[in-house]
């Protein structure tokens, strides 16, 4: 049976072969039975090619609906492409998670390709081959664009494509996206996180709950700490510093060395205002003490003038507050003859200010005085009096002294 399936086969292309114009139709009766099976089985083939092609239009579409509404990555790898090549089935899951949320677009976007081929995001290609036409669906690409107020911001589109502020992510497949950003600052990483539908050419801005700071205080060489560690940074060189996150867990204050020792001012909370006043007061307990000391000898020592009608003998003063002074009691008091005693000398803390003005200290103490005064005559019908007297006070560069007492009266 071999040998004779050999022979005739053999025959056969010989005869092929011998074919001549004036033979041709000899040959079809000879070869009959033959030409009549490949006649039928090349037009088989044609039909269930044509009508494969034919087809695969529908089919291609009902395949991609049924991906879509399955969130079925691997079937939709099968007929779409991006960039001329297959897509995996991991860079499709963004384009799948946009049409999970709504199944009507779905529907829309499959009316579009059956009618016009073309939706925002996909296209119905052909290519024209030897038995007709064969379809698949090609996705369009998309650029995004990341911008931040701060510019050592670095981000993540779905946990890959790391790119730093202003920079573009081109040839992207369009879906729903998670754009993380992170922000390097002294108290460790800020984070921020924000969800995009990419259907056409983005520009993001994404926001950071962190804020760029400009402190100011009356102490401009005091130094800035934060959360209690020193930044070493004075105030007047604290402009746009940061990033400070503004979620509450950063406190920042001002320390300053004065002569009488090292102050701390109140900690402030950094919020989202990016202009800070960080103020601290000049008083210690070391400053109260040579305050009282100075006050205390100043107005002791003013009362003993008064009855010594000796200016020499006041102390703890300036000149120009002295000669003040002892104007007054020479002009109003040296003539009664009284004799004034103090009985208490006390600060009213609550009442006292503080300044620092271009480089000099200097304050406002408020001088509770009690004393009593005794008619010349005798000594006789004596009187307790209050005073409070306004006492500004300068810091000379080693010691306080009492620069003016606003309206001295007795």
């Amino acid at each position: 049976m071999k040998e004779d399936l050999k022979n005739y086969f053999s025959d056969l292309i010989k005869d092929i072969k011998s074919i001549k114009k004036d033979t041709i139709f000899e040959f079809i009766k000879k070869r009959g039975k033959i030409l009549t099976i490949l006649v039928l089985v090349i037009l088989m083939f044609l039909g269930f090619g044509i009508g494969r092609i034919n087809t695969s239009k529908e089919h291609l579409l009902s395949k991609l609906e049924i991906a879509l509404k399955n969130e079925n990555p691997s079937k939709l790898s099968s007929i779409v492409k991006f960039n001329s090549k297959r897509v995996s089935k991991k860079d499709l899951q963004p384009l799948i998670n946009y049409y999970s949320k709504d199944s009507s677009r779905v529907d829309s976007i499959i009316n579009k390709l059956k009618t016009v081929g073309e939706t925002e995001d996909l296209k119905l290609v052909e290519e024209n081959r030897v038995f007709g036409t064969k379809y698949y669906i090609d996705i369009k690409p998309y650029s995004l664009k990341i911008d931040s107020e701060f510019k050592n911001s670095r981000f993540t589109v779905d946990d890959k494509n790391y790119i730093n502020t202003g920079s573009k992510i081109d040839k992207l497949i369009p879906g729903v996206y998670t754009v993380k950003g992170i922000l390097e600052s002294g108290f460790g990483y800020i984070e921020a996180s924000k969800e995009i539908v990419l259907m056409k050419d983005e520009e993001i801005d994404m926001e950071f709950d962190a804020v760029m700071l400009n402190i100011s205080s009356a102490f401009y060489d005091a130094e800035v700490f934060a959360n209690g560690q020193s930044t070493g940074i004075l105030v007047k060189d604290a402009k746009n510093i940061g990033p400070f996150p503004t979620t509450g867990e950063v406190k920042l204050h001002i320390e300053k060395e004065f002569p009488w020792g090292r102050v701390k001012g109140e900690e402030v909370q950094v919020k989202d205002i990016p202009n800070l006043t960080l103020n601290l007061s000049m008083e210690n307990e070391t400053l109260k003490s040579e305050i009282n000391t100075v006050v205390d000898e100043f107005y002791r020592s003013v009362f003993l003038a008064l009855n010594n009608e000796d200016k020499s003998v006041i102390k703890g003063g300036t000149e120009n507050a002295i000669n003040k002074i002892y104007d007054v009691l020479e002009k109003k008091y040296f003539i009664l003859k009284n004799k004034y005693n103090i009985n208490d000398i006390r600060i009213v803390e609550d009442k006292n200010q503080y300044r620092y003005e271009n480089g000099v200290y200097s304050a406002t103490i408020v001088v509770s005085v009690d004393y009593t005064v005794s008619k010349s005559f005798l000594g006789l019908n004596k009187e307790e009096s209050n005073k409070l007297f306004f006492t500004k006070m300068l810091y000379n560069g080693k010691e306080w002294k009492a620069e003016d007492v606003e309206n001295f009266s007795l």
